[in-house]
């Protein structure tokens, strides 16, 4: 005689595409999407323009530099701080001039410097030299490119750095590019 199975002696489904009730398929989809769910669900904050000036004027002046020093190199550098990190060598850069800039506007320049900004001999002053004259008229008729232009290429110490990192006399202004951005205002 056969024996017959009943269904007490049928064997449980142990395949191993199984987990009790639940496909092992389905379980490992949900564990991911709660260990996915919980390494995303707090993104690191955005950070902004405003905190990334903030932070660099710190470290500029915890680095030693002015007030007036770490607020000339953050407003020059507020493009490249949209974007992104200051390039180090960009950094220097700005330091340097905008320390060498607020020297000569605080009038404590003796036009003696050291490193890339050494004092050179050459024109002075308006007359000098045709192409400074040519900025300097520009940047007094209003010209924030002339201005910084002026400053850059002009001898340390002389009348033409004065004029240019003045904004062509200009006393309310450190940032040259600010008469450029107020004529593009009024045009448009």
């Amino acid at each position: 005689m056969t024996a017959a199975t009943t269904s007490e002696e049928k064997p449980m489904d142990r395949s191993p595409t199984r987990l009790g009730s639940v496909p092992v398929g389905v379980s490992a989809i949900v564990a991911l999407a709660v260990v996915f769910g919980a390494a995303c669900s707090d993104p690191a904050p955005e950070v902004t323009l405003d905190d990334r000036v903030e932070e660099l004027q710190a470290d500029l002046i915890g680095d030693g530099a002015t007030a007036d020093v770490a607020e000339c190199v953050t407003r020059l550098a507020e493009h490249d701080l949209r974007v992104g990190d200051l390039d180090p060598v960009t950094l220097d850069e700005l330091v340097l001039n905008c320390e060498r800039a607020d020297t000569v506007l605080n009038g404590t320049d003796s036009g003696e410097s050291v490193g890339p900004l050494a004092s050179v001999d050459g024109p002075s002053t308006l007359g000098d030299d045709p192409e400074l004259d040519a900025l300097w008229r520009a940047c007094a008729d209003g010209s924030g490119q002339a201005c910084d232009e002026l400053f850059e290429q002009s001898p340390v110490g002389s009348e033409y750095e004065q004029f240019g990192v003045s904004c062509g006399r200009r006393d309310d202004m450190l940032n040259c590019r600010e008469l450029d951005e107020t004529d593009s205002e009024s045009a448009g």
